[in-house]
């Protein structure tokens, strides 16, 4: 009898010590996926270009660029290189930006990511309305058939 009680303790401890564990790797999964982006939440921001770099090696992988706001400076995500570059939309130090976008949560850390990215009277749409990076492959459902157009 006592080594029954035993054994069901032991089960017992073994199943919650799993089951925390399980939450533990659910939770730092869910913190590697940057959040859900909503447009209720954008936001216009304007600054100077301080650097460009089409293959940036922060995440999310994509092209970066850091802009000087009156607020200090910002690096922001534009997404794919080669998908700016199709659409002829340069970018080089000292250009002024004028960029529609949002700062999600992205793995333990928050990244501005830009929707709409305005060069002087050039405005490229480079992510969808959920969210989701423009790129070649992009069905045009999902880009409302607008590939590189700004809304």
């Amino acid at each position: 009898m006592r080594t029954r009680g035993l054994w069901a303790l032991s089960l017992a401890a073994t199943a919650l010590f799993s089951g925390a564990a399980f939450a533990q790797q659910q939770a730092t999964a869910v913190a590697a996926r940057p959040a859900g982006y909503d447009l209720a939440r954008e936001g216009t921001i304007v600054g100077t270009v301080v650097s460009f770099d089409p293959a940036g090696k922060n995440l999310p992988l994509g092209a970066h660029v850091v802009l000087q706001t009156s607020s200090g400076t910002l690096d922001v995500h534009l997404g794919d290189a080669h998908f700016l570059q199709t659409n002829n939309f340069s970018i080089k130090s000292g250009d002024t930006l004028r960029v529609i976008g949002e700062t999600v949560a992205y793995g333990r850390s928050t990244q501005f990511v830009a929707r709409v990215v305005q060069n002087g009277t050039r405005a490229l749409q480079v992510r969808s309305v959920r969210g989701l990076p423009l790129g070649q492959s992009l069905p045009k459902s999902e880009s409302n058939g607008k590939q590189g157009g700004a809304q």
